[in-house]
This record gives C-alpha cells, sequence and structure tokens, in this order.
C-alpha cells in the first residue's frame, strides 16, 4: 500500500526536529501570532475520505508547507497525520454506533479497508469495531 503524502511529510518534520535541536534557533512566534488552524481542522473533517497532503493543507491555513507543519504541531502536540487519523476514527465511531457496517466506515473516513480500521480502532479505543457496535446494540444484520 503507497503511504499518504501526509504521512511521510509528518515523519519528515520529526526527524528535522530532531536534528533542530542541534541548530541554532531563530526566535520563536509571540502570542498571538500563532496562526489558526480551525480551518485545516474543518478542511479534514470535511475531506477524510480523501488522501490528503501538506501542501492543500498548508494553503488551508496560509503557510508555507515546512511553517505549517512546525507550527501545527507546536499548538496540537500532534503531526497534521495524528490529528487527521484522531478525525477519521472519530467519525468512524459516530458512524458505527449509527449502525453502519465497519467495511462501508472504512471506506467513509479514508481508511484502506476494513482490517485498517480494526487496527487502528482497537489501537485508540481499546476494543474492535465489532465489538464496540455489539456493546452498543448496533451492530449491523449481516
Amino acid at each position: 500500500r503507497a503511504r499518504e503524502p501526509l504521512a511521510f511529510d509528518s515523519a519528515l518534520l520529526e526527524l528535522v526536529q530532531g536534528l533542530s535541536r542541534h541548530a541554532h534557533r531563530a526566535p520563536t512566534l509571540r502570542d498571538g501570532a500563532a496562526p489558526r488552524f480551525a480551518p485545516v481542522l474543518d478542511y479534514m473533517r470535511a475531506h477524510l475520505d480523501e488522501s490528503l497532503d501538506t501542501e492543500r493543507l498548508a494553503a488551508v491555513a496560509g503557510l508555507s508547507p515546512f511553517h505549517f507543519l512546525r507550527s501545527f504541531k507546536a499548538q496540537h502536540h500532534a503531526t497534521p497525520q495524528q490529528a487527521l487519523m484522531a478525525l477519521r476514527l472519530h467519525e468512524a465511531k459516530r458512524q458505527l454506533a449509527a449502525g453502519q457496517a465497519p467495511a462501508q466506515v472504512a471506506a467513509a473516513v479514508g481508511l484502506t479497508d476494513q482490517s485498517h480500521l480494526t487496527r487502528s480502532f482497537a489501537r485508540r479505543y481499546g476494543v474492535t469495531p465489532a465489538r464496540y457496535q455489539q456493546q452498543l446494540g448496533t451492530r449491523p444484520r449481516g
């Protein structure tokens, strides 16, 4: 399976940040100068089923890709890829609670397949999608 561009860019950011600890740093942004990321999060929510890239999200924020990655992580304590996965799984949880079939949910939230949903959902919530639906009594009838 091909890696998502956003995942690659997020991994690259972590590498650069690790190396930057040994480099001279420019002054940090003053309070209030940090960009607002609400439009980026809204954009992510509206495009969960798409493969998003850093350039597109940076454009929504009005920042260069590198500045976007660095600022996003500083403000949210997570990379954009981590935030996107959290949003995808939150929406998956909502759809599963509404009785949607896990395979349909996986496609709707941009995960590659049902097994990707199962692994990611269980890692985040400690229960598989099928078990979650069973606990809620929303398991779809096959």
